[in-house]
């Protein structure tokens, strides 16, 4: 842990001690951290549909093809990572074995 993670970490603890972040809109809803922002609000939003409702978007739709492909190359990323993991001699408990 940085610095500055320690220190950010202090600032918002002190802040929910101080109850600054009480009656926020919102709260107590989970966030998604591995939402992508770089995507623009607009397609996130119909992203978020098909995670809701996927058979209300037809299946030759531009959105659909982009959604599968993302979903594609994040598995293909995972299985990646896995393969790259086994071969360095990481177990499934993230530690090396010996």
């Amino acid at each position: 842990m940085s610095i500055f993670d320690v220190i950010a970490e202090r600032k918002i603890q002190q802040a929910i001690e101080r109850g600054e972040f009480d009656g926020l809109p919102f709260q107590g809803i989970p966030i998604d951290i591995c939402e992508d922002f770089s995507v623009p609000v607009t397609l996130r939003f119909l992203m978020a549909r098909v995670k809701s409702a996927p058979e209300s978007i037809p299946e030759d739709s531009p959105l659909m093809r982009y959604w599968v492909s993302r979903r594609y190359r994040q598995k293909n990323a995972e299985i990646s990572r896995a393969q790259r993991d086994l071969k360095a001699g990481v177990n499934l408990g993230g530690e090396r074995s010996t």
